[in-house]
């Protein structure tokens, strides 16, 4: 083959490629051979910079348009290995985000989340000049703010679904608009809040009319999913089979299975057997094609949940015995299985014994709260002598090391001086601590003071860095607002709440992630993470002095935290609760006075 590098310049290749990316927009499915052409030119030019673009265009092929995820990482992985200093940083974004999709499609969100951040750290150290870079950045956020609803850690992804939808308003971009809508309308249905997302994707559902944008197959798919919960069966079964002609427009086999399933579950829980049984045929069928998306996991968990709907119950537990379950043990998850198969006699006798063992549980509670009660009154004369006995050695330490401060200053090095004051500033906060506890177990009212929660936060989290760097902790948080309040209390708050995000969490890396919403004259604080949760029926008794609650962490704990952190809120007139971090993990309301004047 002759050298035709002269054919096409790099600059001729980089406006062919702005055509290419339209195409693969358009859906456009012989565009692969305009790449291939180009990419020979590039090569013949040893342009990396534009190999990697070529690369990543041909991974966006794969991904969008030909349904194939293994190839799309492929390619994805030869752009990154073009990438050098002579890269432009959109070109290292781009890359990043198209591997990141990739993986999220195989559902290794673990290397997912990686790529994205690592794309969305590029754009924080880059100024966006352009109506191009601001629409790749809004479409990052939608990407960062799905996965996070994939894994179940939503109390991220609204955060990233508003900056898409700021982003998208400010460059007047309707389409994108739509999908930033169709993205917080699933943040509201995975939350469960059904009314509002249905009040977003039927509206949708009318704009996307006669298409086959591939975003109406999924908003078809959660509206059906809202309807079929609701037990609307009729309208369920609409949405599901316009879903289903989107998808054989589109024409991704794999994304069939879903609308496959749906259809066959509804069929199923209408007793309308012989269109179940048409469904599930072709979601078999499609399972055999594609063993690489269909994990045996998922597999087992397909067939006990439709047999199951079908009424072979023998068949759902048998294929439900071996499904590997990553929480509860396999001795409960077969008690749980067996419970289908018993008749309405054993059922009875069951929930008989359950309503005796509830009162005998009423009655043990009884007995604990009188214990309680007395326990909180020694308590209170034991914080009483405590703090006294504590407060004159810790006012010896920091006299001391005061003095040793003045006299040893100029002896010392930089870093000698900064470990000594951390330790006189440590042994001043100490005293301040010791002091409130010793107002409050005298029943002084503390003085309250404007605290800026975002100093306190970092109070916080110098006290716990050797904790947090130990635990590979990721701790993320909006902007936080100025309240009124003690800050020493509130420091016992953040860090109460944050230790126990860490301690009791099973996950390689613990995430926290702190934000805080404005609703009429109060703050709402969130206090999110992903450790092991706490059960809904114990959600309010944790709060209770000496209250535990056994988890899988086998961390054992004193009782007290949560119940001085309530106590302190209560004090600033505000509420607490707690709320579910699906899929895993706890998140603490906080409800407080905004300040007047700030």
């Amino acid at each position: 083959m002759t050298n035709n590098s002269d054919v096409f310049s790099g600059q001729q290749i980089q406006q062919q490629l702005v055509f290419i990316n339209d195409s693969i927009k358009a859906r456009k499915k012989d565009v692969e051979k305009h790449i291939l052409q180009l990419m020979h030119y590039a090569y013949a030019q040893q342009n990396e910079n534009l190999l990697a673009q070529l690369y990543t265009a041909l991974a966006k092929t794969e991904l969008l348009l030909k349904f194939n995820n293994q190839k799309a990482i492929e390619y994805g992985l030869l752009s990154k290995e073009h990438l050098d200093e002579s890269s432009d940083t959109t070109t290292h974004i781009n890359t990043l985000t198209i591997l990141g999709r990739a993986f999220q499609r195989t559902r290794d969100y673990a290397t997912a989340q990686n790529y994205f951040l690592e794309a969305l750290s590029l754009f924080n150290n880059s100024e966006i000049c352009n109506n191009e870079q601001q629409e790749n950045l809004a479409y990052l956020n939608i990407f960062l703010g799905t996965l996070y609803v994939n894994i179940g850690m939503n109390s991220f992804a609204g955060e990233y679904f508003n900056t898409a939808r700021v982003l998208f308003l400010q460059l007047n971009d309707q389409k994108g608009l739509l999908i930033a809508q169709q993205s917080l309308a699933s943040y509201y249905f995975h939350q469960e809040e059904y009314d509002k997302a249905l009040a977003i994707f039927e509206p949708l559902i009318e704009t996307y009319e006669n298409t086959d944008d591939e975003n109406l197959q999924i908003v078809l798919d959660y509206s059906s999913q809202i309807f079929r919960d609701r037990n609307n069966y009729e309208k369920a079964l609409e949405y599901q089979l316009r879903a289903l002609a989107v998808r054989k427009l589109i024409g991704n086999e794999a994304r069939l299975s879903y609308s496959y399933f749906s259809l066959a579950k509804i069929y199923y829980k209408t007793n309308r057997n012989v269109e179940g049984d048409k469904y599930f045929e072709l979601l078999k069928s499609v399972m055999a094609k594609h063993p690489d998306f269909f994990t045996e996991n998922l597999t087992l968990d397909v067939f006990w949940d439709l047999y199951g709907e079908k009424g072979e119950y023998e068949k759902s537990y048998n294929y439900y015995k071996q499904i590997k379950a990553h929480v509860a043990e396999p001795e409960v998850l077969e008690k749980m299985m067996r419970t289908i198969l018993e008749n309405e006699r054993e059922k009875q006798q069951q929930a008989s014994t359950q309503a005796q063992e509830l009162r005998n549980l009423n009655n043990k509670m009884n007995e604990y709260a009188m214990q309680l009660e007395a326990t909180n009154k020694d308590l209170k004369n034991y914080a009483h002598v405590t703090s006294h006995d504590l407060r004159e050695p810790l006012r010896m330490v920091s006299t001391y090391m005061s003095i040793l401060e003045a006299k040893l200053s100029n002896k010392l090095d930089e870093q000698e001086k900064t470990f000594l004051r951390f330790a006189v500033d440590g042994s001043r906060r100490m005293d301040e601590m010791i002091t409130t506890l010793l107002d409050a177990a005298k029943g002084t009212k503390t003085k309250e003071q404007t605290i800026d929660l975002n100093k306190t936060l970092e109070t916080v989290k110098q006290n716990l860095f050797r904790l947090m760097e130990d635990k590979n902790v990721v701790l993320h948080h909006t902007a936080l607002p100025i309240i009124l309040g003690n800050e020493i209390q509130f420091t016992q708050v953040f860090q109460n709440l944050i230790t126990n995000a860490i301690k009791y969490n099973t996950s390689t890396q613990p995430m926290v992630h702190i934000s805080a919403e404005k609703i009429e004259n109060h703050w709402l604080l969130s206090v999110a993470d992903n450790g092991v949760g706490i059960p809904e029926e114990k959600r309010k008794t944790v709060f209770e002095m000496f209250s535990r609650v056994e988890n899988e962490s086998n961390e054992d704990g004193t009782g007290i935290g949560l119940s001085t952190v309530q106590k302190i809120i209560h004090k600033m007139t505000g509420e607490i609760w707690i709320e579910n971090n699906k899929p895993q993990g706890t998140v603490f309301k906080i409800k407080v006075k905004q300040l007047a004047v700030v």
